[in-house]
């Protein structure tokens, strides 16, 4: 066992001696170019990057310099056509409040006229009727007065033998009416 111990010993010391010997070659060969060693290797790599930036150029920088373009025609159209209609909508808006004053002023109007040509209509018909009612009323009376004259003039020639019956029945005889004449008897039916 203590040879098996042994052997593991010595491989890792010359594991590590190997380790640091390459260690020390990488130093030294470092040390020798610097940094940045000019050679053939550094044009490829120039060229290779300068073709990987125009290839990303036209393969993934172009197509999204598109889509940001478009969408921001996009995104400007949209915007244009949403103040438009808000614009639109406004002048509607005013439009309808116009249009509606306008309504309203132009019902009150009517309103007015009709009321005007109502009452124009109602004093007319009133004035018919009234002056059909005065007519009705003259002939009325007319009518009245020709029939109190009537009844007057039968009444006159009758009055005289009413007051000797009326007499002759209160005194029981019969008492000569000389002052009744027929002009006594019509002053006395004009006093009513």
């Amino acid at each position: 066992m203590n040879e098996e111990v042994n052997n593991i010993h010595t491989d890792s010391n010359i594991h590590a001696e190997t380790a640091v010997a390459a260690h020390g070659e990488h130093a030294e060969s470092a040390h020798e170019g610097g940094l940045l060693t000019i050679n053939g290797t550094l044009f490829v790599i120039m060229a290779s990057f300068i073709v990987f930036t125009f290839v990303m150029q036209w393969v993934l920088y172009g197509p999204l310099n598109d889509i940001r373009r478009k969408r921001l025609d996009y995104i400007l159209k949209n915007k244009t056509g949403a103040e438009e209609a808000i614009i639109e909508a406004e002048n509607l808006a005013k439009d309808y409040q116009a249009k509606i004053k306008e309504a309203q002023k132009q019902s009150t109007e009517n309103t007015t006229e009709i009321l005007n040509e109502t009452n124009a209509e109602k004093n007319r018909i009133l004035e018919a009727k009234k002056q059909d009612v005065n007519s009705f009323v003259s002939g009325q009376k007319q009518i009245i007065l020709e029939e109190k004259n009537h009844a007057i003039d039968t009444l006159k020639d009758q009055i005289a033998g009413y007051a000797r019956n009326i007499s002759g029945i209160i005194l029981g005889e019969e008492i000569p009416m000389a002052g009744l004449t027929p002009e006594v008897i019509e002053k006395a039916l004009n006093r009513q």
